[in-house]
């Protein structure tokens, strides 16, 4: 599976990368799923007739991501990290990046808030994603025990989480207004 990435996800298959808008030396990001994971999808068996219905996605969290929160939480608090405190409500910066997160694949990640475009920027070491707020489901917050004043921000992205490891506690209450 692969999703190419132009500001945002390019939803219509049948258009061209003309009709969206891409010139000549555009940036685009190319996401998609690695050979082993397509094998391994494929070879899970079916599902049995009297099993009861899944859970939506947004609700609770499987075993698959348990043991990536505990992998991640095995990593530390991240260097360059802001220091969180979980007795106290600010204001999320705006503009300026909130460096010392991960993500779901242990990269290290910052976070930036851009209020002007209405957009989050995710940026690694490895590339950057722009996600407009309007493509954000639901925003849930898990504490991580380890380390307080910090916790682990899920974004909903229609079908898909995007988890955010060691945000900082202040920012939560305004990060989800």
């Amino acid at each position: 599976m692969q999703k190419l990435m132009y500001k945002q996800q390019l939803k219509d298959d049948m258009k061209t990368l003309r009709d969206v808008g891409v010139k000549a030396g555009t940036k685009m990001m190319l996401m998609g799923s690695t050979v082993e994971q397509v094998m391994t999808t494929i070879a899970q068996p079916a599902p049995a007739a009297a099993a009861p219905p899944a859970e939506p996605a947004s609700k609770g969290v499987d075993d698959a991501e348990a043991k990536q929160h505990q992998k991640i939480a095995k990593l530390g608090l991240p260097p360059n990290a802001t220091p969180g405190d979980a007795t106290n409500q600010v204001p999320i910066p705006t503009n300026t990046s909130i460096p010392g997160m991960y993500n779901g694949r242990c990269d290290k990640i910052r976070l930036q808030v851009k209020t002007g475009t209405n957009e989050l920027q995710i940026s690694s070491n490895a590339g950057s994603q722009t996600i407009a707020f309007a493509q954000i489901d639901d925003i849930t917050t898990a504490p991580m025990p380890e380390y307080p004043g910090y916790v682990i921000l899920t974004l909903q992205l229609g079908n898909h989480r995007q988890h955010l490891y060691y945000f900082p506690a202040q920012y939560v209450r305004n990060f989800k207004n």
